[in-house]
């Protein structure tokens, strides 16, 4: 779907659940920086407390 600084998000369907098409983001760690991205951490804590039917909902995380 699109290209960012902190990463690249995907189209994908998922076969799990009755979801259907979803959003996958993929994360870039920087080299030579120790740790997860604080800016990806404030992300999925602002996912986890929202919901509204635009602002996309947060479905796992997986490492």
């Amino acid at each position: 779907i699109g290209e960012g600084m902190y990463g690249s998000v995907y189209k994908a369907h998922c076969v799990d659940t009755a979801a259907g098409v979803v959003a996958l983001k993929k994360i870039r760690t920087r080299v030579g920086n120790e740790g997860f991205p604080l800016t990806s951490v404030r992300e999925i804590k602002l996912l986890r407390m929202i919901n509204h039917p635009n602002v996309v909902r947060l479905l796992d995380i997986v490492a």
